[in-house]
């Protein structure tokens, strides 16, 4: 009787103490529960470092275009247009420009258009444009301008010559002599010689810009401070030799 008595309390004493660990067990889980949750020991840098790459995105954005402005002033003030053409019909020759930049003369090029109205003409003309550009590029004591001489005729009233819209003056500080280009001079014109020779008329085969070599030539003229002239005599029947004047003309004769 009395073992059953001891193992009935023993039982009890064993239920008391699971009950209260049970209690213990729950407690201490509510209070894991119950703890701040936790933080992602990554999430804070993701942040920073998300920010830090757009900062650096709009500064990189900001840099290009200041530099892409920078450029464009810079390339419209000193740099000349890069010729991109298969054929380079924009560039000058490498003798042209070493004589360009020996040249100690002031000499000024005058178109006498608006630049828009001499450039508009057509492809040759335009053509003619960007050889002036690359030539008095080369020397900053050749000065290239444009003049409209229909809207402001007292711009040529000190000239002796017949001038109008579309051509070039060339003039020397040193000399004052001045050379008119018509389009005859800066295009090489070819013309059909049969049309030429049984009707009279001028008819266009071939043109080519031909700005270069007459610019240099006039620019080779009127700074030369002793030009040599050449005469040519006629009246003996003979036909006249384009070839020979034309040769002349080139070599500043």
């Amino acid at each position: 009787m009395s073992k059953n008595k001891d193992t009935a309390e023993n039982i009890k004493d064993t239920a008391e103490k699971n009950s209260d660990a049970v209690k213990d067990a729950s407690v201490s889980e509510k209070n894991n529960t119950a703890k701040k949750p936790h933080k992602n020991p990554f999430k804070n840098k993701k942040l920073k470092y998300g920010g830090l790459s757009i900062l650096f995105t709009v500064i990189f954005i900001v840099a290009v275009v200041l530099v892409n402005i920078v450029i464009t002033l810079l390339g419209e003030r000193f740099m000349p247009v890069a010729d991109l053409t298969d054929s380079g019909l924009y560039s000058i020759e490498q003798s042209t420009i070493d004589y360009l930049r020996a040249i100690d003369d002031e000499v000024t090029i005058t178109v006498t258009s608006e630049e828009a109205a001499f450039t508009g003409t057509n492809t040759y003309y335009y053509q003619t444009n960007e050889i002036l550009k690359k030539i008095a590029a080369e020397n900053p004591k050749i000065t290239l301008d444009y003049v409209d001489v229909v809207s402001n005729p007292g711009s040529i009233a000190e000239y002796t010559e017949t001038i109008t819209s579309d051509e070039i003056l060339v003039k020397s500080k040193t000399t004052n002599r001045i050379k008119v280009l018509t389009y005859e001079d800066f295009l090489s014109i070819t013309y059909n010689e049969q049309y030429l020779n049984y009707y009279g008329i001028k008819q266009i085969e071939k043109v080519e810009a031909n700005a270069e070599q007459a610019v240099v030539s006039a620019i080779m003229n009127v700074t030369d401070v002793d030009p040599v002239k050449v005469a040519v005599l006629t009246g003996y029947g003979e036909t006249q030799n384009a070839v020979l004047e034309n040769v002349l003309k080139t070599n500043s004769y």
